[in-house]
């Protein structure tokens, strides 16, 4: 079976917060393997600023990010992949980089 979604990480998660963030990517992943848009959408806080390839390296809000991703979910190759992924926080914001 070919996997539509993968994450592999550049340095292991090793605090807590680290492995917390862990648990919601690897969500994302299993929501976009089911293409369940309701489960990809619960990974993301209200208020939750994205830029991504996929929204031409703007940061918008949650919603347009769903909104965007579903279009993804129901194209007829769809894929996510997150490779070389890096987790950094500045206070309590979670920073993830890398490449997809």
């Amino acid at each position: 079976m070919n996997k539509i979604a993968s994450i592999q990480y550049f340095e292991k998660p090793v605090s807590e917060s680290e492995k917390a963030v862990t648990k919601l990517l690897e969500m994302l992943v299993k929501a976009f393997e089911k293409k369940d848009v309701s489960l990809f959408n619960s990974a993301y806080s209200d208020d939750a600023e994205i830029e991504s390839l996929s929204c031409h390296n703007q940061t918008i809000n949650k919603k347009k990010y769903v909104e965007i991703m579903k279009k993804i979910f129901d194209s007829s190759h769809p894929k996510l992949s997150f490779s070389e992924t890096i987790i950094r926080f500045e206070g309590e914001k979670a920073i993830i980089n890398c490449l997809s």
